[in-house]
C-alpha cells in the first residue's frame, strides 16, 4: 500500500492482515517521519555562496579573466533562479544581491585596464555578496540552517 502525506510530522502506521484463518493487527507508533521539502531559495543561496567562494580561491595568472567571467556567468544564472523563485518575498534582499553582482561584473571588466584597482573592487563585491546572501537567509522565516 502507498499513502501521500500532506503535512510534515510523525505518523503511526496500522496494518491489518486477513486470511482464511482470521486477521491480525500490527500498530507501529511514529514509524514514519515526514519532513518538509527543502526551500529552493536556500539551495540557490548555498550554491551562490559556493560560487562566490570560488572567487576567493583564484590564482592570479593568464587565465584569471576567463575564470572570473565563468564565475560571473554562474552567479548570474543562480541570481536569475532566485529572482524567479523569490522575487516577491525577498525583493529588498535580492536587490542587495543584484547590486553586489553589478559591482562584481564592473570590477571584472575593469580588471583589463587597471588590475591593481580592480582587485580591491572584486574583494569588496565578494564581501557585499556574502552579506547580501546572509540578509536573504535571515529574511526566510524557517531559515536555511
Amino acid at each position: 500500500p502507498t499513502h501521500e502525506y500532506a503535512l510534515a510530522g510523525e505518523y503511526t502506521v496500522a496494518l491489518t492482515a486477513t486470511n482464511d484463518e482470521g486477521s491480525g493487527d500490527l500498530i507501529k507508533q511514529a514509524l514514519i517521519a515526514v519532513t518538509p521539502p527543502p526551500n529552493p531559495v536556500c539551495a540557490d543561496l548555498q550554491e551562490l555562496r559556493a560560487t562566490l567562494g570560488r572567487l576567493q580561491e583564484l590564482e592570479l595568472g593568464p587565465g584569471v579573466l576567463n575564470q572570473l567571467q565563468q564565475i560571473g556567468s554562474d552567479a548570474k544564472a543562480i541570481l536569475d533562479r532566485l529572482r524567479a523563485n523569490a522575487a516577491g518575498e525577498y525583493a529588498e534582499q535580492l536587490a542587495q544581491l543584484d547590486q553586489a553582482y553589478e559591482s562584481l561584473t564592473g570590477a571584472i571588466s575593469a580588471l583589463r585596464s587597471s588590475p591593481t584597482a580592480a582587485i580591491g573592487d572584486i574583494v569588496a563585491a565578494i564581501t557585499d555578496g556574502f552579506a547580501a546572501i546572509d540578509a536573504v537567509e535571515s529574511a526566510i522565516s524557517d531559515g536555511c540552517g
